[in-house]
Parts: structure tokens; C-alpha cells; sequence
């Protein structure tokens, strides 16, 4: 059988922690995914109160593809996690990954994806990469481990060994079945815990520290952050990351390098109208509150 037939036969579960603020941005990032794939692609929405007319327009990705399945999978992030005290500008919906081996426990092998993410490369070349055996893989962060400054202030932050590679969380592949052999939510607990009182990055510093020097690096393709996009040639990205305060749907990110890739996708959306209406309001806002 070729590899092309082979893709076609996939079935690769895909999940986002989606409230109402990024439900456009996670349809987005849904539509580009398909987009890039022949593969049938099982979304599951971890579904932070998302209202029906959201869900609705999430689900309106059919009438463009027809290579996927979607089930919302409630979670009250709030009664779960309401008790975390929260850095940026992050809501609690980032902690109900933490729950995913837990809530479908029929599935192995899983790729979880931020919702500010789009996909521009086959995502199956994501869902083969091989964990050792390890409960996730992810990709390290240079910016971070590569810089003593950096280092040191983050490291001390998550209570991390000098040895781990720190990594970003917002792609991930996750082996189900070895994360519940190891009973790791009780672990991701632990950490969140033992790092309250000085991390930074929410839920990345916790599953960080909890899988400290424990997983499976991946390549930069995987997870090209905002920051990282001269590590990487365009055409090798398989995921592109907006991390930071400069996303391309909100005031200046507009100008933000590849912003266009972001909008190419949004354009196959049910949102795409009122993300394009937001963006430009808030340019306005700027632009007023200047003169």
C-alpha cells in the first residue's frame, strides 16, 4: 500500500481546550488543518461553556470539508481548576488538557493543539512521530533553555533541573495509555502545587515540571512559536504557533510576520466576519486613543 493510501486511512484524533473568546481561533486552526490533510481527523472540543450558536459554527466546517468528526466534550474549567491562580492573560480553559487521557479513556494516541495554532504541513507527519515510549512528546523551547538569563529566571520559576529541555505545551503528542499507567494527572496536581507561588506560564510551567527531563523531544517544524520563525524555513512548517501579545486577530498583530497565513484560513470559517470586524475595531480604538 503507498503512503498515500495509507494517509487516506488514518484516523487521527485531534483535541482543543476551546472557550466562547477562541472558539473563531480554534475554527481556524481546524480549517487549516484539514486544508493540509487527506487523513479523517476526530476533533474533540474540550468545551469550556461554549454556547450552542458557537458549537454550531465550529461544526459549519462542513460545508467546506468533509474529512473530519467533532464531539464537545464538556468541561467546567472553572470548577475544576477556578482555584488556580492565573498569570497573562490566560482563562482556566488552558488547564483542561491536563484532563484528556482521563476523559476518553478508548483512545491511545492523541495530538492536543493550541487553539492560536495553524497547521500548514500534513499533520499526519505530527501524529507518527515516535515517543519512545515516553507519555508525550513536544517541542523544546531554545529561546528559553539557551539563554542563561532566561534559564535561570524560568527554571527557578517551575523548580526545574538544569538537564530538562523546556518546552512549549501548545502542541503536543500524547500517548494516553502510557500517561495513565503513570497516573499522571495526580503528578500534574502535585506540580501545580509545588510551583503556585513562583511559575509564570500556567499549565506549561506545571506539565513542565511534572514531566521534568521525561518526554519525547520534537522537532522545531512542530511547533514554529512567533518567536522561533527564522528557525525554521517556511516550507518545512508543519505547525505555526501565535504565542505572545501580538496574534494577528488582535490590534497590531495585523502587521505580525505571516499574519497572512492566519487569515487565509479564517476566510474558510463561519467566524471569519466578525474575527475581521474585532481585529479592525481594535486597530481604531489605537488609533483614536493616540490622537
Amino acid at each position: 500500500m503507498d503512503n498515500d493510501k495509507k494517509k487516506k486511512l488514518n484516523r487521527i484524533p485531534v483535541f482543543y481546550a476551546c472557550d466562547n473568546k477562541y472558539a473563531p481561533i480554534a475554527a481556524t486552526s481546524m480549517a487549516s488543518l484539514l486544508f493540509n490533510t487527506d487523513s479523517f481527523v476526530e476533533f474533540y472540543i474540550l468545551d469550556c461553556n461554549l454556547t450552542q450558536k458557537n458549537r454550531k459554527k465550529l461544526e459549519m466546517l462542513n460545508e467546506k470539508f468533509s474529512n473530519f468528526s467533532i464531539e464537545f466534550i464538556p468541561v467546567d474549567a472553572n470548577a475544576k481548576f477556578g482555584y488556580i491562580q492565573l498569570r497573562n492573560y490566560l482563562t482556566t480553559a488552558c488547564f483542561a488538557r491536563l484532563l484528556i487521557p482521563d476523559l476518553k479513556p478508548d483512545l491511545g494516541k492523541i495530538i492536543y493543539l493550541d487553539c492560536d495554532t495553524i497547521v500548514m504541513g500534513d499533520i499526519v507527519d505530527l501524529y507518527d512521530q515516535d515517543l519512545h515510549g515516553f507519555a508525550i512528546g513536544a517541542v523544546p523551547d531554545p529561546n528559553v533553555f539557551e539563554n542563561p538569563i532566561k534559564k535561570q529566571n524560568q527554571y527557578t520559576a517551575a523548580l526545574l533541573s538544569q538537564e530538562h529541555l523546556y518546552f512549549n505545551s501548545g502542541v503536543m503528542i500524547i500517548d494516553c495509555d502510557v500517561w495513565r499507567q503513570k497516573d499522571m494527572l495526580p503528578k500534574l496536581i502535585e506540580a501545580e502545587r509545588l510551583t503556585a507561588a513562583t511559575r509564570y506560564f500556567n499549565d506549561q510551567d506545571v506539565l513542565n515540571k511534572a514531566f521534568d527531563n521525561n518526554y519525547q523531544p520534537l522537532d522545531v517544524r512542530f511547533n514554529v512559536k512567533s518567536n522561533l520563525i527564522t528557525h525554521c524555513p517556511q516550507d518545512e512548517i508543519v505547525v505555526r504557533h501565535y504565542t505572545g501579545h501580538l496574534k494577528p486577530w488582535l490590534k497590531i498583530g495585523f502587521l505580525q510576520v505571516h499574519a497572512h497565513d492566519f487569515w487565509f484560513y479564517c476566510q474558510m470559517t463561519a467566524f471569519f466576519a466578525e474575527v475581521l470586524v474585532n481585529g479592525l475595531t481594535e486597530l481604531v480604538q489605537i488609533k483614536e486613543t493616540k490622537l
